[in-house]
């Protein structure tokens, strides 16, 4: 069985609930008609390479905005209209987090990695600060400038732990995040994949 000595958790999806449509819709209100935005085939952010480079850290907020503005046709854009809509995925922490994350500290030391930008970052930091407390620390795409699914990232935090990948659990709700730490031997608890959830970890720490 393996020994786990410490716990690294994802943030949106995980601790927080998100929902992208949201964001979607409120760039799609801003929107200029016949704007790169409109003729969009896909509405992931993922496909969408600046919004990659944001959450990287590798453009600035005003080079992010610009970008934005662009991608709706915007010519005069309204900073905090944007933002706004940047910020529409965010809804709020899971329902009794903060005690989940107590008792998962009270176990394990518990550390923080999420792909997430400085907008975002901004926005969610005062409501989470509580529990982030819980956390050993917290790493943050943005300022690491690095990013999941990258194996530098996991190598990079793995080394800042101090411990072996399969001494640490990871737990995520991408696939594509999964997959690279569970090749680097992190053992790995896939959030949504059959029901799984925060709330069933403890019991799943029993089982390995």
């Amino acid at each position: 069985m393996a020994q786990i000595k410490a716990l690294l958790l994802d943030f949106g999806g995980v601790l927080y609930d998100i929902m992208p449509e949201k964001t979607v819709r409120a760039f799609a209100a801003l929107a200029r008609p016949n704007s790169k935005f409109t003729r969009l085939k896909s509405y992931d952010f993922t496909t969408i390479p600046f919004l990659r480079l944001y959450e990287k850290g590798e453009i600035s907020t005003d080079e992010f905005r610009a970008n934005v503005a662009d991608l709706l046709g915007l010519t005069a854009p309204d900073a905090t209209e944007t933002d706004a809509a940047w910020n529409a995925i965010l809804l709020e922490p899971k329902a009794n987090i903060d005690r989940v994350i107590d008792e998962l500290a009270d176990d394990y030391p518990i550390y923080l990695l999420s792909n997430t930008n400085e907008i975002h970052h901004r926005h969610f930091a005062p409501e989470c600060e509580v529990f982030f407390r819980a956390f050993r620390k917290c790493y943050f795409s943005y300022l690491l400038k690095m990013i999941k699914p990258d194996r530098e990232i996991f190598e990079f935090v793995a080394g800042e732990i101090g411990l072996k990948p399969e001494e640490i659990l990871f737990a995520d709700d991408s696939l594509s995040n999964i997959e690279t730490a569970k090749s680097l031997g992190f053992v790995t608890f896939h959030i949504g994949e059959a029901g799984k959830t925060i709330y069933y970890l403890s019991d799943f720490l029993h089982t390995v």
